[in-house]
């Protein structure tokens, strides 16, 4: 199979009933099977960028899953949760938010009932980071901040998942009370994780970044700009289009804050035509609203994070 063209993921769904039985009767191969699946749809994103076709590779492994009636399976828990990122990554409809409801459910279902404690400490977190998301995506003010209250208190995620483990929730959660001494206490805290989870490290930094830059504080960004900009190229290899693209806004953000609006909106003009390409249309929202902010010369605050328009 050629890796990349999309077409190899419908070869499941056709196969025979030898190959279903053994899904639907053995655990370990159930669970090696997605994890493998998953894994090349990771891929897949790294190499197109394109959250929609990643997603339309991979909603016939779930309708797959569904049908043969699996239950606690850790490699379909990861799944799911992988499609509800590409219909967040997308950023396209509000039905898109209802199916990544769906997928979140699925993965729950799963979660709750697996027994394979690595993967479930790693993907429970992200689980609570995406459901916030989705309420945060729908202006549900209440349903955030009690999702993310019940993440950061989970009972499995506080006895089994390291710092590294508990990062996405705990920084969502630091974002959403948007308090400067909760910020810097997130940046020291990042510093335990920082050569173990190289990416989660670069992702705290992001968020200070961005909280520093909205909030007008161009010399503490400045201050910053180093340890933001050098964990980036230690992982920039390994993230998607998406990821890249909200780098330089961020740094686009900061260039217009020092004053130097020309380089801000030709990095903003560069990044908006890849994120259209792949079809990012929350990142496009994003950087049109920016861009429009650098033209008026008024960039404080100027960041909006992920919400869908009415």
């Amino acid at each position: 199979m050629t890796r990349g063209t999309g077409s190899d993921w419908a070869l499941p769904l056709i196969a025979g009933a030898g190959f279903r039985e053994r899904l639907a009767s053995d655990p370990v191969f159930t669970d090696t099977f997605f994890l493998l699946e998953h894994r090349r749809l990771r891929r897949f994103y790294l190499d197109t960028g394109a959250p929609r076709l990643v997603y339309l590779c991979g909603e016939g492994l779930s309708a797959l899953a569904h049908d043969l009636g699996l239950a606690g399976s850790a490699g379909v828990a990861v799944l799911e949760v992988t499609l509800a990122e590409m219909l967040i990554a997308g950023g396209a409809s509000p039905a898109d938010l209802r199916t990544a409801e769906d997928h979140l459910d699925r993965g729950w279902n799963h979660l709750s009932r697996s027994a394979h404690a690595t993967v479930t400490t790693r993907v429970l977190p992200q689980w609570y980071l995406l459901r916030a998301i989705v309420h945060k995506a729908r202006g549900e003010t209440t349903a955030y901040e009690s999702i993310l209250t019940d993440g950061v208190r989970d009972a499995w995620i506080r006895d089994h998942a390291g710092p590294g483990d508990r990062a996405p929730i705990v920084r969502q959660h630091v974002m959403m009370r948007q308090d400067s001494h909760q910020h810097l206490t997130l940046l020291v805290s990042a510093r335990g994780y920082r050569d173990e989870r190289p990416l989660e490290y670069y992702r705290t930094m992001k968020r200070v970044i961005e909280f520093l830059t909205n909030a007008g504080l161009v010399e503490a960004a400045s201050t910053l700009e180093r340890e933001f900009v050098a964990p980036f190229a230690r992982v920039r290899h390994g993230v998607p289009l998406i990821a890249r693209v909200s780098f330089a806004k961020n740094l686009a953000h900061l260039s217009a804050l020092r004053g130097d609006r020309q380089s801000a909106a030709e990095v903003l003009r560069l990044a908006a035509r890849s994120a259209d390409t792949a079809g990012l249309h929350g990142q496009v929202r994003q950087l049109r609203l920016l861009t429009k902010a650098v033209e008026e010369n008024d960039v404080r605050g100027a960041l909006e994070t992920f919400r869908l328009q009415p």
